[in-house]
């Protein structure tokens, strides 16, 4: 006797999810050279619009140094620009937030009351 096939709706909805893996490992796989071409794309025009600017100036005064000025403000704004659209500044460039070295956590720890507790109220700001 022939073994029952397999349901033809099941084998379509199993085909169908491993597409579908095989789609989001493709979309993570580029969205990289997304970002990449990105961050190139805003240094280059950094250096290229403010290069012309600087050229502009410098062929209008006669003073060639706007030319240099121009090319190295543009550099500097594409990395900052590049920076602000990634959204996570590196750790150490992160003065925001307290450093401590990890002296609030192992602090938060001890519970007793004792000296190297932290009180529930800051009496500084009431």
């Amino acid at each position: 006797m022939s073994e029952p096939s397999e349901d033809p709706g099941a084998a379509y909805d199993r085909m169908r999810a491993q597409e579908e893996a095989r789609s989001q490992k493709r979309q993570i796989h580029h969205q990289g050279d997304t970002q990449g071409w990105t961050a190139t794309g805003t240094l280059l025009s950094g250096i290229i619009v403010w290069g012309l600017i600087g050229w502009g100036l410098s062929s209008w005064t006669g003073w060639r140094g706007f030319l240099a000025i121009g090319v190295l403000l543009g550099a500097a704004m594409g990395v900052y620009l590049v920076v602000k659209q990634s959204g996570n500044p590196p750790p150490l460039m992160d003065i925001s937030k307290k450093q401590d070295g990890g002296l609030l956590a192992r602090r938060k720890t001890n519970d007793d009351g004792g000296p190297g507790s932290i009180p529930e109220t800051d009496e500084r700001h009431t």
